[in-house]
């Protein structure tokens, strides 16, 4: 398992969640904009960050029958508070729903409740 942020606080608070698995989880420091996608994981989560430019090398980092696992912010966050205002950050309509063709959907739903989420499971295909 890999673990990525560019935060030292936020890897330092995932390695004391670990407990007894830290041995087993490689944490790396990184700054996600220079995301290569080195090797191939039959599990991919991200959960509230948005940089577009890195969705292809998401994809290409999926093994043959790997699962995206992707929540983030939709434009009606702003709605709520809290969270991003900056479009760049805030995905649109049914945007994460089409930034990953070749994928098959497996669920995909936009909330809007105590704040504006889109949730996406994909499996990359066998071959």
């Amino acid at each position: 398992m890999t673990i990525l942020d560019f935060s030292e606080a936020a890897l330092a608070k995932a390695r004391a969640n670990a407990a007894n698995h830290r041995d087993k989880i490689e944490f790396q420091l990184t700054d996600l904009t220079m995301f290569k996608a080195s090797s191939t994981y039959d599990l991919v989560l991200a959960f509230f960050y948005l940089q577009r430019e890195i969705f292809p090398a998401l994809l290409e980092s999926l093994r043959p029958g790997g699962l995206l696992v992707y929540k983030t912010y939709t434009r009606l966050q702003p709605k709520f508070g809290g969270g991003p205002t900056h479009p760049m950050y805030l995905l649109e309509e049914n945007e994460l729903l089409g930034a990953f063709p070749g994928l098959s959907i497996l669920y995909y739903q936009e909330t809007v409740r105590d704040r504006g989420v889109a949730e996406l499971i994909g499996r990359k295909p066998l071959s």
